[in-house]
């Protein structure tokens, strides 16, 4: 499994130590799309919901579209720090699940749709 990381400035996060999963989602969106444009690369993600488990845990839903490609839903499990006076995001473990973009989301409901809840 690969493990990733992006770095998000400081004053896109809550002053205190735990985002919502709301902030969270907007972080998400924001730092993806920025690494990708850097990085050259035409693909998105939209939709994103979060949700917050144990402290700096979080479950996330969103729809990704990369050019000439059919936009999928997909799952992420992020871990949320600080270092070095940024809000580090760490994606431990990330796929596609099969529902249409158009029920991917809130995350809640993704989660169920996958058995991954009660």
């Amino acid at each position: 499994m690969r493990v990733r990381s992006v770095a998000v400035e400081r004053t896109k996060a809550k002053s205190s130590d735990e985002s919502t999963g709301g902030d969270l989602a907007d972080q998400l969106v924001g730092a993806v799309n920025q690494g990708t444009k850097e990085m050259g690369n035409k693909g998105k993600i939209s939709k994103a919901s979060c949700l917050r488990g144990a402290p700096g845990s979080y479950a996330c839903s969103y729809v990704r579209k990369a050019p000439g490609k059919t936009a999928d839903c997909a799952v992420a499990l992020i871990r949320r720090t600080r270092q070095a006076g940024l809000v580090k995001l760490t994606v431990h473990a990330a796929g596609k699940v099969s529902l249409p973009p158009s029920r991917c989301g809130p995350v809640t409901k993704v989660l169920h749709a996958l058995g991954a809840t009660g």
